[in-house]
């Protein structure tokens, strides 16, 4: 199992929201510091996020890299938000190689009961990979709870969570620890937060340190659980456990929920 925990940068792992359009329409996709998704990288997960219901629908295996800058589905999404995460190919010359990261959207189910987990190619999550997130989707009300502390894998191919997820969604992420681009996944961590009342505010991020790195942060309505925009380039550490948003968006409003991703530089 070994693994480099220091391989992952934030120049590899990107992340944008963007307005779906209809089946095949190319769509711009460039992250909030504006990288544009490069005509070779590798698109990890898009989801897209209805805007008529609570509800999420995977769309990774649909959606393709078409031209730098750009991606199209094969699914209209017209007039639905998409979050699109991928890793950039093109890193600098001295950059480890990228490592290899799992996503899936899957039905919860009740408490301590095993739920199938597999990527858009069909691999299984392994008792040796790690997870770093597991979100459940409230299909009621489209709010998103952390429940990666309370969730594991079990056996080759399952997770099970000690909380009743059943009718709603669960959104999984994990790095594995198998294979040639084996990395130790504890060097990812991920948590959600609550936007301030103002910029500048301090946000609680309980977990990171003052030396570690922003790798993605992402704001949605508190009420509806809509999208509204992606703001890592605007985060910063300014002590352990807490981070500033300067300049946010007018759209991200005080309750605004936060999905954190960071590089743990200790590990």
């Amino acid at each position: 199992m070994g693994g480099m925990s220091q391989a992952v940068s934030a120049a590899l792992l990107r992340i944008a929201i963007v307005d779906g359009d209809s089946a095949n329409a190319a769509i711009a996709c460039a992250d909030a510091s504006n990288n544009d998704i490069g005509a070779n990288d590798t698109i990890i997960a898009c989801i897209e996020q209805k805007t008529e219901t609570n509800l999420s629908t995977d769309r990774t295996s649909t959606t393709t890299v078409s031209a730098a800058g750009e991606i199209k589905c094969s699914d209209d999404t017209a007039d639905d938000k998409l979050i699109v995460l991928w890793i950039a190919q093109e890193a600098p010359a001295n950059q480890q190689a990228s490592p290899s990261f799992g996503f899936a959207l899957v039905d919860g189910d009740s408490a301590n009961t095993d739920i199938a987990v597999a990527d858009k190619d069909g691999n299984n999550i392994d008792t040796e990979d790690a997870l770093f997130a597991v979100l459940e989707k409230t299909a009621s009300t489209g709010a998103v709870v952390d429940r990666t502390a309370t969730s594991s894998i079990t056996s080759d191919g399952n997770i099970q969570c000690t909380a009743a997820t059943d009718g709603d969604q669960l959104i999984v992420m994990w790095m594995s620890r198998t294979g040639a681009r084996a990395h130790d996944s504890v060097c990812i961590k991920f948590t959600l937060a609550t936007m301030g009342l103002s910029d500048e505010s301090d946000i609680t991020v309980t977990g990171i340190a003052t030396e570690d790195e922003v790798l993605a942060v992402f704001a949605l309505d508190e009420a509806s659980g809509l999208p509204l925009d992606e703001v890592a380039a605007e985060t910063v550490i300014t002590a352990a456990n807490v981070v500033e948003i300067d300049q946010v968006s007018p759209t991200v409003t005080a309750g605004a929920q936060l999905w954190v991703l960071w590089l743990d530089k200790s590990a």
